[in-house]
């Protein structure tokens, strides 16, 4: 029994800190051409930095991405780079993308991780921003325009105003909201459930 208890805890404890150190991409497209594509026009890539350190000196902006505008041809194979240069959560997420509707970077800390997508056949200006807690309020905002775009995507800091004030955005109030907090990293993790483990053993001794 007190074997057993330790092999559940440290499995466990694997389990926490792979969920806790592991980027992710989801919605990745290499090869499923959009309706209208032929064939890829052509392959452009782009290293993004994305948190607090792209948006110092920025009025009214906590977060953003260093670049925020980028101007593709239409059925272009686009690779992005996101770099996270926080010790929080951040996403690189852009939506319109065949064939699920948008690709995401995610990543829990600082860190890279790269995605592949296909631009449409046609004119399309695609948001970007972080969808986490409340960072695309606080700039995290940016756009893909496809063969010329179809106009600016709103509220993209610097190239289409602010985005709105929020009144209730813990930022304005001097908080510290959940997702701005490092994530615990694997010793905190590994002692939590060391300390579990050790009580089960001796309620079972």
């Amino acid at each position: 029994m007190n074997r057993a208890l330790l092999v559940v805890g440290l499995l466990l404890a694997a389990g926490l800190v792979a969920s806790t150190s592991s980027a992710k991409v989801v919605n990745e497209n290499t090869d499923d051409l959009p309706p209208g594509c032929e064939e890829i026009s052509e392959e452009v890539t782009y290293t993004v930095r994305g948190g607090s350190e792209p948006a110092r000196g920025m009025d009214g902006v906590a977060f953003t991405f260093d670049e925020r505008s980028f101007e593709v041809p239409a059925c272009a194979e686009v690779t992005v780079t996101f770099v996270n240069t926080d010790p929080i959560r951040h996403q690189f997420m852009v939506h319109g993308t065949y064939p699920d509707g948008s690709t995401l970077i995610e990543l829990p800390g600082e860190g890279e991780d790269t995605a592949t997508w296909i631009a449409p056949s046609t004119p399309a200006s695609l948001m970007v921003h972080c969808g986490v807690n409340q960072h695309q309020q606080k700039g995290m905002k940016a756009q893909f325009l496809v063969a010329g775009g179809e106009g600016d995507v709103p509220n993209v800091p610097g190239i289409s105003g602010l985005p709105p004030e929020d009144r209730h955005d813990a930022h304005a109030h001097g908080e510290e909201t959940a997702d701005d907090r490092p994530a615990p990293g694997p010793g905190a993790l590994l002692a939590l459930l060391g300390a579990a483990v050790a009580v089960g053993l001796r309620g079972n001794a």
